[in-house]
């Protein structure tokens, strides 16, 4: 029977089990984007791992269908986080079919004692958001995956040095990490001009069918002549492996080691300075010196010699160049990444997160609070109108407001504000004003009509100049109709003028003249009051005043002249 201390251990025990297992299929942050459905924990156990490595590429292999049918169908929605689900990692996409894909993630920071990262699909609207440029380090001078089904070696790096293909190249086969077939009958790659550094480290991911004939997977000579001052050489031949690391005027010495077999194979040149290195599968074979650093190759071969020979048999998976030299644990750690891809990454069980929240649908945009408010009564004749327009999501709006009087206003690519349609003019009188507002927001339209009513006209009997120059005349009229009535009034006054002396002259009856000069008065007094009236509202009123008072002087002058001649 259990006592009540090993009961109470046991549920302690099954307590710290449940909360590991929730600590296991949750992320420890934050779900990191609601538009994913899924993720996995990815998990990179301690012994693949010597010691932490920064900015470190590691290859995914995804082998199950399930997540690839989950996923859109060239892996556009993929993502991968650390497992705080906020910071996001750099990723490239080298192979991706309806059976499986190839990912190159660059961590961060990749833990000697076990890193987790999170894998987030199920999308179907994300783009992608490949960036190989940011995978690989600004120490690689070239990376190439032959992932290529095109003519050309793309280079993974912002170098973009794109290797020349030849003979049957690209013959691409999806196998393993995928590659490129060389079948040493003119299958070569040309590659471009590039300058290395007195540090560096060539590193390639091959298989060799065929470990009896002469096949050298790369080789770079200073120039045609091959004087072997300045070779990077790779041969198998003889059941044996040959490498070569040489300049500066030093003895070319090849290296042998046991028999690389057609097996894959991971292959390392790196030097520093003076220091050389040489490996296969992590297994260093030679370490030594070489001569100071002057390496500047003309010939540059992927899958054959200086002379396009011993061309190469076999597969080429991958193949980097750096400008620096890796560490033993880099070097250790990539070859774990390419060859135990099962192991080095470890996938958990998919986790779905809650249904993403649908957005919130776009409103149309609103107005409110219209001056002078709809349906008012006695507004002013100098009122404008007014409008406060808002969209609730922040969206840029198009507006425009019409009034019946004929004047319109219209503003593109607003923000919620107040808005006005300031009339040109003062408005009539006891008139009924109808004012249409249309607003967009480029997927949505609001529109209303507002109706005022202007005030009624004085009624206190007086005369009214306001009344008399706005009543029947709009702002753009004034000065035009300003200068004919007072041209007109001076042309009469002239033309009294003048009667006055011919009807003297040809002593004609002299009741014209009164009668005349009686019709004159109200004509100048009508033409002073008008400018006077405009006067008020700063309309030429030295224009007006002017012309009132020469109006008035030369009827003066005409009643005085033509009584005066008149009585002789």
């Amino acid at each position: 029977m259990m006592n009540s201390k090993t009961f109470t251990v046991s549920l302690i025990i099954i307590g710290l089990i449940l909360l590991s297992i929730s600590f296991a299929i949750h992320p420890q942050g934050a779900w990191a984007d609601n538009d994913y459905t899924y993720y996995r924990t990815i998990h990179i156990p301690a012994d693949q791992v010597r010691t932490t490595l920064t900015n470190f590429p590691i290859l995914v292999n995804i082998t199950d269908t399930d997540i690839i049918s989950k996923c859109q169908a060239n892996g556009e929605d993929i993502r991968f986080y650390l497992d705080d689900n906020t910071t996001e990692l750099y990723y490239e996409i080298e192979e991706w079919t309806s059976a499986g894909a190839n990912v190159w993630v660059n961590v961060t920071s990749l833990s000697s004692s076990g890193t987790n990262i999170n894998m987030y699909y199920g999308c179907g609207g994300c783009a992608d958001g490949q960036d190989s440029e940011n995978v690989w380090d600004s120490d690689y001078l070239m990376v190439y995956h032959f992932n290529d089904s095109t003519s050309g070696l793309h280079d993974s790096t912002s170098n973009h040095y794109t290797g020349t293909s030849n003979g049957d190249l690209p013959n691409y086969h999806s196998k393993d990490i995928g590659g490129w077939y060389f079948d040493e009958t003119g299958d070569f790659i040309n590659l471009p001009e590039f300058s290395m550094s007195a540090s560096g480290y060539i590193e390639a991911f091959i298989q060799s069918i065929d470990d009896n004939g002469n096949h050298e997977p790369w080789d770079f000579a200073d120039s045609s002549s091959r004087n072997q001052e300045q070779i990077l050489e790779v041969r198998m031949g003889d059941n044996k492996l040959y490498s070569r690391l040489k300049w500066g005027g030093s003895e070319s010495t090849y290296y042998n080691v046991q028999n690389p077999g057609t097996n894959h194979r991971y292959y390392v040149q790196s030097w520093e300075n003076n220091a050389q290195h040489h490996s296969m599968d992590t297994n260093i074979y030679h370490t030594g010196t070489i001569g100071t650093y002057a390496y500047t190759p003309g010939l540059r071969y992927i899958g054959c010699n200086y002379g396009e020979g011993n061309l190469f048999l076999g597969w080429m998976y991958e193949f980097r160049i750096s400008k620096t030299r890796r560490s033993i644990a880099w070097e250790e750690t990539t070859y774990n990444t390419l060859t135990n891809t099962s192991t080095f990454c470890v996938f958990g069980e998919e986790h779905t997160g809650t249904t993403p929240t649908p957005p919130a649908p776009d409103t149309p945009p609103n107005m409110s609070n219209p001056n002078p408010a709809n349906n008012s009564n006695d507004n002013s004749i100098t009122t404008d109108f007014c409008i406060n327009v808002n969209d609730n999501e922040g969206d840029i709006m198009n507006l425009t407001i019409n009034c019946s009087n004929g004047q319109t206003v219209t503003w593109n690519s607003i923000t919620n504000g107040t808005f006005c349609l300031n009339f040109s003019g003062q408005l009539d009188y006891n008139t009924t004003h109808y004012i249409y507002v249309n607003l967009s927001d480029g997927k949505n339209i609001t529109s209303n009509w507002y109706v005022f009513y202007t005030e009624n006209e004085s009624s206190c009997g007086c005369f009214n100049l306001t009344y008399l120059d706005n009543r029947y005349l709009n702002e753009g009229d004034d000065m035009e109709i300003t200068i004919g009535v007072g041209l007109l009034g001076i042309l009469l006054t002239l033309l009294i003028f003048y009667i006055g002396f011919k009807v003297d002259e040809e002593e004609k009856k002299n009741i014209w003249k009164p009668i005349l000069f009686f019709l004159d008065i109200p004509i100048a007094l009508a033409t002073g009051l008008h400018y006077l009236g405009n006067t008020l509202f700063g309309i030429q009123w030295w224009l007006g005043i002017i012309m009132f008072c020469f109006a008035i002087i030369l009827s003066m002058a005409g009643l005085y002249y033509g009584l005066n001649f008149g009585r002789r």
